[in-house]
């Protein structure tokens, strides 16, 4: 989006935007929203290994959290680390960088889930989870 006078607004639009009028605002200004030509999706290399299951959600009810990993691998390695059951996580993209596994209640559906649509923080499942064995 840009707008053309005044302050020179300049942002990108939302990821849940579609490119309706949904999302949108009347301006009385030069504002328009623009389609990039030629986009795709940035290619991640964490998507083998976990696959975001809900945008703008985060667990509750977890215990371990942390802020100071600053992408998704190295979020889900220290939930591994911390939490070998865990078969989900959320992570914050933004911001704190928040990081923790959901709670072992947690199925992957929107229960227990809380919604966020400030900042780009996204419930993950890791693709080849397994249950930890326990030598007792």
């Amino acid at each position: 989006m840009y707008r053309l006078n005044s302050n020179f607004h300049c942002s990108p639009c939302p990821m849940y935007y579609t490119g309706t009028t949904a999302h949108t605002h009347n301006d009385r200004s030069y504002m328009s929203i623009y389609r990039i030509t030629g986009w795709k999706a940035h290619d991640y290399k964490w998507r083998p290994h976990y696959k975001r299951i809900h945008i703008h959600r985060y667990c509750t009810g977890y215990k371990k959290t942390a802020t100071n990993h600053r992408n998704v691998t190295n979020c889900a390695n220290w939930v591994k680390s911390v939490d070998p059951e865990a078969k989900y996580f959320f992570f914050r993209e933004q911001s704190n960088w928040h990081c923790s596994p959901c709670p072992l209640y947690y199925t992957g559906n929107t229960t227990y889930t809380a919604v966020d649509r400030n900042t780009r923080i996204h419930i993950y499942r890791i693709i080849a989870w397994k249950a930890p064995t326990f030598k007792w």
